[in-house]
C-alpha cells in the first residue's frame, strides 16, 4: 500500500464520519425540538384531565334497560312561570351532565290547571330535544308520573 492509497482511505473515512455526525446531530436537534414542543405546547389539565379526579366506570346499558331504570337526578317545575321552568331546566341539565348522571326525571305536570293547553310540557319536550346533552327522551310509567312528567338519558362525557 503506497502513501497515495492511505491518503484516499483516509479521505473516504473522513466523508463518512462526517456524513453519520451530520445525521447524529440532525437526529440531537430534532429531540430538542420535540421536546421544546411539548415543553411550550403541553396540554392543559382540563384537556387531559386531572389525576385526581377517578373515572367512572359506566357499563353500556341497553335502551330497555335504560328505560326501566330509575332516575339519578329529579326535577320538579310545579308553580313555576314558563321563564323560571326554563332557567331551571337547562341550569338542571348541564349539572346533570357534570355530575355523570344517566337518567334524569323532569316533572313538569300535566298542564291541568293553566286556562288552555299545558305550557310547561312542550317547554320541556323543546328543551331536551334541542340540548347536546341529552340522547333518548320519553314518557315514564304511570307510577314515576306519567304523561305529568319526562324521562331524559345524559349522554356521557367521553374520556
Amino acid at each position: 500500500m503506497n502513501f497515495g492509497d492511505i491518503l484516499n482511505n483516509w479521505e473516504t473515512d473522513k466523508q463518512k464520519n462526517s456524513n453519520n455526525n451530520k445525521k447524529e446531530r440532525k437526529k440531537e436537534k430534532e429531540k430538542t425540538t420535540m421536546a421544546d414542543l411539548l415543553q411550550s405546547y403541553a396540554p392543559d389539565s382540563e384537556i387531559i384531565g386531572s389525576k385526581d379526579e377517578p373515572k367512572r366506570y359506566t357499563p353500556n346499558i341497553s335502551r330497555e334497560k335504560m328505560r326501566r331504570k330509575k332516575a339519578d337526578l329529579v326535577l320538579d317545575l310545579h308553580g313555576m312561570t314558563a321563564d323560571e321552568a326554563g332557567m331551571e331546566l337547562n341550569k338542571f341539565i348541564r349539572k346533570s351532565y357534570k355530575n355523570g348522571a344517566r337518567k334524569i326525571l323532569i316533572i313538569h305536570g300535566k298542564g291541568n290547571h293553566t286556562q288552555g293547553q299545558a305550557v310547561l310540557k312542550p317547554l320541556v319536550r323543546t328543551a331536551l330535544e334541542l340540548s347536546p346533552y341529552i340522547g333518548d327522551m320519553g314518557t315514564p310509567e304511570r307510577r314515576d308520573g306519567g304523561s305529568g312528567a319526562t324521562w331524559a338519558v345524559v349522554r356521557q362525557r367521553s374520556l
